[in-house]
């Protein structure tokens, strides 16, 4: 879920490691639907999301979702290098297109490299704060702020990607999810869900039609608020 970059993971590296690194990368597409890489898997390496949405999940012991959210860009896989096995699942939510550096190839480099260790660092501390955010703001005890806080996150990810994935009225992103899918990622009931989402719609707040998504400036809030209150 790394995502401290402009446009490339890799442009911290100098020319050398940059060089090396593109020689080794592997562009794979993904049909909708399909598993780039699984819970518990072998680590498959590096994957970096060059186009498309992609969901990333993890589950508690008991099968409930700790956390569920699509992302339109960034690099993930970094802490499976050291793991040796992934710690969540990732699937293509929409046709996608990624660049892999399998992991053979990224200790290897590494090796090579000490910069590389430097950038995977980096990557697996964002990993870490932008999960401790993604907790943070379910781990509220009104519903209607939870799903708020979670569109928020959602919909401040996806316009900091350098590919633009806003557009249409307010600035909407995709939403290739449905109200069903999006009330078990943050495990409320579906007529709750609906009911809130109305109301949320009806302050204003947010914008979801037609596979689309906003907040608006009613509705938006700094993420940094949720660690604070946590």
């Amino acid at each position: 879920m790394a995502q401290n970059f402009a446009e490339s993971p890799f442009e911290r590296a100098d020319a050398v490691l940059q060089r090396l690194i593109q020689e080794r990368l592997v562009r794979r597409r993904y049909r909708k639907r399909q598993t780039i890489f699984a819970h518990q898997q072998p680590s498959s390496g590096l994957h970096w999301l060059r186009s498309g949405v992609v969901l990333t999940t993890q589950s508690w012991d008991d099968g409930r979702n700790r956390y569920a959210i699509p992302f339109y860009w960034g690099l993930w896989g970094a802490p499976s290098i050291y793991n040796e096995f992934h710690c969540g699942s990732c699937i293509a939510a929409s046709d996608c297109v990624v660049d892999a550096l399998p992991r053979d190839a990224v200790l290897d480099l590494i090796r090579q490299n000490g910069m590389l260790a430097e950038l995977m660092a980096r990557w697996m501390s964002d990993d870490f704060i932008l999960l401790m955010l993604e907790l943070a703001a379910v781990n509220v005890a009104r519903t209607e702020d939870k799903v708020l806080n979670y569109l928020n996150i959602i919909h401040g990810r996806a316009l900091q990607s350098p590919v633009p994935v806003s557009q249409g009225p307010a600035g909407t992103i995709p939403w290739p999810f449905t109200v069903t899918q999006l009330a078990g990622f943050i495990d409320i009931s579906r007529p709750h869900l609906s009911g809130i989402l109305n109301q949320l719609k009806a302050e204003n707040k947010i914008i979801m039609d037609g596979g689309r998504m906003a907040v608006l400036p009613a509705g938006l809030r700094d993420p940094r608020s949720f660690l604070k209150r946590s």
